[in-house]
């Protein structure tokens, strides 16, 4: 029989984390160090940084949770979203301010290519992942590895009794990150994971038998 268990059924999207309690930074190094160890890259590039925003950096949590809010104003066109939609709950991305630990991911280009990426090198190979002047492959290669990065790091989390969640609606080019705050920012954002223990979910109001995603023979195609 084949076992099918997996910590990844504990998945609940969080909506607000509990902000009395925090990971211990050293906790939180081993995960990502765990997580980093165990995903797979293209040549062993990792195009991506992880950029690791901790309990005491709370106002660096509300910028980007301010960028998420004017990010969705702009792409509904609704002005004042926050007074419009969420004026009875809190605002979709509070679990930015309230995580533990707040997770940026960025495309990063290599400069520093290990001995078996530069005899590539010498034979001619052009790796993507140090175009510095087209970066579309890298950005391609890095959010696929990205999502298998952010998906070992959840199975950690969960493991250790831990909430997660992602967050896609922020601007993503580097220049809306041009506050003096976001100074470790220098490439595309291509993703927001929040990482603590979870206080409201989004399950908490809305139910799973109407919120459901495609069937699994419209995704899943056996051949």
């Amino acid at each position: 029989m084949i076992n099918l268990d997996t910590s990844l059924d504990r998945y609940k999207y969080v909506r607000e984390y509990d902000e009395d309690f925090q990971i211990n930074p050293e906790d939180m190094t081993d995960l990502l160090r765990k997580a980093w160890r165990v995903t797979p890259s293209k040549n062993n590039f990792m195009p991506f940084k992880v950029h690791a925003i901790g309990n005491n950096k709370k106002n660096i949590k509300e910028l980007v949770y301010r960028k998420c809010v004017g990010n969705e104003s702009r792409v509904d066109d609704i002005p004042n979203v926050e007074e419009v939609r969420y004026s009875k709950e809190k605002p979709r991305y509070w679990n930015i301010v309230s995580s533990s630990y707040l997770l940026i991911f960025t495309l990063r280009i290599e400069d520093q290519p290990n001995s078996f990426q530069q005899s590539g090198i010498d034979r001619g190979i052009r790796y993507e992942a140090m175009n510095q002047k087209n970066v579309t492959g890298a950005a391609h290669n890095a959010k696929i590895e990205i999502g298998m990065f952010s998906a070992a790091l959840a199975d950690l989390c969960f493991k250790n009794n831990l909430d997660i969640s992602h967050i896609l609606n922020f601007p993503s080019k580097v220049e809306s990150w041009n506050d003096p705050e976001f100074d470790f920012i220098d490439r595309q954002v291509l993703l927001i994971m929040t990482v603590g223990k979870g206080k409201i979910y989004r399950r908490d109001f809305i139910p799973s038998n109407i919120d459901l995603k495609p069937d699994f023979c419209r995704i899943i195609n056996m051949i």
